[in-house]
């Protein structure tokens, strides 16, 4: 994921990135990837590099993609369930059917 390195830029699908499971690579920082980098803190594999940081993200991509082709590729799970999809969209149903 790529950040735009604004105070104010909060990506929306970082909720997505961290239900596939699979290891996230940020590249720039921003105070809007807050869920990413506590999820990080709590285990979910990732890591933030700065812009111009291009040989640890090298690195990086080029470990992760050796660990995929090996089938080991490093898989986390969402600590934060309750804003997924399928959590949100199952709380506004819920709603709706309540009001009805």
């Amino acid at each position: 994921m790529i950040t735009t390195g604004s105070e104010f830029f909060f990506p929306s699908r970082q909720n997505e990135y961290l239900a596939s499971g699979l290891p996230v690579i940020v590249c720039g920082r921003s105070k809007g990837i807050h869920l990413l980098e506590s999820a990080f803190k709590k285990g979910y594999p990732g890591w933030i590099y700065d812009f111009n940081d291009i040989e640890g993200m090298k690195q990086r991509v080029s470990e992760v993609y050796q660990k995929f082709q090996q089938e080991k590729i490093i898989k986390g799970e969402n600590p934060f369930k309750e804003y997924t999809r399928k959590t949100l969209t199952e709380r506004l149903a819920r709603l709706i059917t309540s009001r009805a």
